[in-house]
């Protein structure tokens, strides 16, 4: 087991770098690669933060989505999402949206998507304000890893405001232990090149000048025993830089991937690819956990490969073939004295069946929903491109470019449901069913309250209890007056 106390020796240097999404980096490029990662059982996760600059409007969620297709990711902290209240969604597409804001105010927010691969393993969803929030995520029975997304105040709010969201995320790490701790974000702060005595929370590759709260993320770093990710991997200045202002005259790094095991952290970088027409880019962090093979049954979806509509239409095919497999099981799992084997039955039992049934009727195809048009992508594309050729927001075509991007969403948005609700009218079909399909996606539960009035956060929690009141209200011996007695 690694001392986490040891004081953290230097990163190596090499003199080329695997590509890093910027092409190969030369002459010495050291902190590309990290001396913590050890060997074993591995699980590699892609967490990013993002400053979105608003997901206010269905377009916007749809537009992120669209444009997250071209990278591999499982987890992306939002910032500045802008939308008010507590909601945690189940999209069309699978993946789980959760945000967090200001009740009657469209300010601030924070938020997370979760990848659907990995969604059934969300533990815990805990929004503190419209500045804060933490997932917890099960990688096996053993490990969790929990997620702390930050948007810091800006310049033109005081400094008791950024201490108290300080003071907030302090409280947040030590409320839940985990063995894993990321604290990620847009933090308006800049803390510039390492000076001395910073080696162990500050790498060797820090960019700009510090500034005052700088000094306050790097105070906040140190005495949570936590590692600025950003500083330890060399990138191009021009791969550095996470935000820029209005006129393009100034770019900085101002958003952050923290961690308290800077030996799970393989790879931090900014992706320009990504564009929703934010002044941001995403920032990237490649990760490795060591787990155990176990981690495998989590994380695998457990819903159904097989194509079922076609496996009614091929009913007497399936049970015909399922018959003789049965026959050659029988054969398999009985001993020289007649006994069987139960568990061995049961296991090769399920394993027939799902063969057969796959063997039939083969797997059921993949359906997405293709709200946006091919034009609206092509409009999309144009304006990456033009991001990715230094054009920005202070050109007009790239300006017209965002609004039609957008206004063409809206239109197609309405266009699909005008006519998924004209296909169901025309077909007799459930108005109510085509509603729910044409919603962003289906609401989950965040928090409960338990018997004792204790609110729980936990999922495993809230579905025990959920279990709990249910099985008491159906085993209840208690008669319900009838109303139409006389009292």
């Amino acid at each position: 087991m690694t001392n986490t106390n040891k004081q953290r020796p230097p990163v190596p240097s090499s003199s080329i770098v695997p590509d890093q999404g910027g092409g190969p980096i030369k002459q010495g490029a050291g902190g590309a690669k990290n001396p913590w990662v050890r060997t074993g059982h591995q699980w590699k996760p892609n967490i990013a933060t993002y400053n979105v600059r608003s997901l206010l409007q269905e377009e916007r969620l749809l537009e992120l989505e669209e444009e997250l297709q071209g990278i591999k990711w499982d987890i992306v902290g939002l910032g500045e999402a802008r939308r008010r209240g507590e909601e945690l969604t189940v999209l069309k597409s699978g993946h789980h949206f959760y945000h967090i804001g200001k009740k009657n105010k469209i300010e601030a927010g924070v938020g997370f998507l979760v990848h659907k691969s990995i969604a059934g393993n969300i533990s815990e969803i805990k929004g503190i304000n419209e500045r804060l929030a933490q997932i917890t995520i099960k990688i096996n029975k053993r490990y969790k890893i929990k997620i702390i997304q930050v948007y810091a105040p800006t310049s033109t709010h005081d400094d008791e405001e950024v201490e108290n969201l300080y003071e907030e995320i302090t409280d947040v790490m030590k409320c839940s232990k985990t063995q894993f701790t990321i604290v990620m974000g847009d933090f308006n702060a800049k803390v510039g090149k390492r000076e001395e005595g910073e080696g162990s929370t500050i790498g060797p590759f820090g960019s700009g000048q510090r500034n005052d709260r700088g000094d306050r993320l790097l105070e906040f770093a140190i005495s949570n025993k936590m590692k600025i990710m950003n500083t330890f991997f060399k990138k191009e200045a021009s791969r550095k830089w996470t935000w820029k202002s209005p006129g393009r005259n100034t770019k900085n790094e101002i958003d952050f991937i923290l961690t308290d095991n800077p030996h799970i952290i393989q790879d931090v970088k900014t992706i320009s690819k990504v564009n929703v027409g934010s002044d941001h880019r995403i920032v990237m962090g490649k990760m490795k956990i060591n787990t155990r093979l176990e981690r495998q049954k989590l994380l695998k979806p457990k819903q159904s490969s097989i194509n079922l509509e076609k496996l009614k239409e091929k009913r007497t095919e399936f049970q015909l073939e399922l018959k003789n497999q049965f026959q050659l099981l029988t054969d398999k799992c009985t001993d020289e004295e007649g006994n069987r084997s139960l568990e061995t039955w049961t296991d090769l039992l399920v394993e027939k069946t799902q063969e057969t049934a796959i063997k039939i009727a083969g797997k059921k195809p993949k359906t997405c929903e293709n709200k946006i048009s091919e034009s609206t992508r092509k409009l999309m594309e144009k304006r990456r491109n033009m991001k990715s050729e230094g054009i920005g927001i202070q050109n007009v075509e790239y300006v017209e470019t965002c609004k039609t991007v957008r206004k063409k969403l809206r239109e197609d948005i309405r266009s699909y449901n005008a006519t998924m609700i004209k296909s169901t009218i025309e077909e007799n079909r459930s108005l109510k069913k085509t509603y729910k399909k044409l919603a962003h996606g289906k609401q989950k539960i965040t928090n409960l309250l338990d018997r004792y009035g204790q609110e729980i956060t936990d999922q495993d929690q809230i579905l025990q209890r959920i279990e709990e009141f249910y099985e008491q209200l159906y085993n209840s011996n208690k008669e319900t007056e009838d109303p139409g007695e006389p009292r």
